[in-house]
């Protein structure tokens, strides 16, 4: 075993002991940093010489067997006391050069990173967030916020005097957070596999003849989960 092999096994291994949701393995200008997500938060558990970013990050590819050119998932398991742990392994472009991502899967979050990749594209959530926003547009509201709670996916928007109320008529499934989040992370210009820290962005939508910027606030949640916050005002209308 190569010694970036050893470490991509401790890496996980620490992971797993640790009761992380994902592992990051992001470049630097100077460095690789590998991140933990635990309970929605960004955690700091290596960094070391850029050098070994490289070798870090084929060694993970490898061992999910992601071999072929253009290929961004893949998957492994661990052993863990006795138990097979399937690790989902995904690669993105970060600012300076390659990052990946591991979701170490669980019962709290059990969507593998290639289907999450999948369902962001997929013509069904794409309907379901341009209902959010004609909903939210029609409302005339200035805020709407997206959250997981229990078994539901709460949609609510800001109404007269400051309150929240549901956008949607019906509960939806907690099945939809994910797909839905990456969706608008996609949307507002960020990649899919940047987990774990608030994001901010916007992007533009077409209502009753005009372009309408709404701006999209990203926030890590618990068990490596994220709601979103889109905002609408007069200044946007452009």
């Amino acid at each position: 075993m190569t010694a970036a092999e050893r470490c991509a096994t401790a890496i996980l291994s620490l992971a797993l002991h640790n009761r992380a949701s994902h592992v990051l393995v992001e470049p630097v200008e100077d460095a690789v940093e590998v991140f933990e997500i635990r309970e929605g938060q960004r955690v700091l558990t290596l960094r070391a010489a850029r050098e070994l970013h490289g070798a870090l990050i084929d060694c993970f590819k490898a061992m999910a067997g992601i071999r072929e050119p253009g290929q961004r998932v893949g998957e492994l398991t661990l052993e863990d006391a006795d138990r097979q742990i399937p690790i989902s392994v995904a690669t993105g472009v970060a600012e300076h050069g390659e990052r990946l991502v591991a979701h170490l899967h669980s019962s709290e979050n059990p969507l593998r990173l290639s289907a999450l990749l999948k369902l962001a594209e997929d013509e069904s959530i794409g309907r379901c967030v341009k209902a959010f926003l004609a909903g939210a547009l029609a409302r005339q509201t200035s805020e709407v916020r997206i959250e997981g709670d229990g078994g539901v996916l709460q949609v609510r928007y800001q109404a007269d005097g400051g309150r929240f109320e549901p956008l949607m008529e019906e509960p939806l499934s907690i099945l939809l957070h994910a797909p839905v989040v990456a969706r608008l992370k996609q949307m507002a210009g960020h990649d899919l596999l940047d987990f774990g820290r608030a994001l901010c962005g916007h992007f533009l939508v077409d209502y009753e003849g005009k372009k309408v910027q709404v701006l999209v606030s990203v926030n890590p949640a618990e068990q490596g989960s994220e709601n979103v916050v889109l905002r609408f005002s007069g200044a946007g209308v452009v």
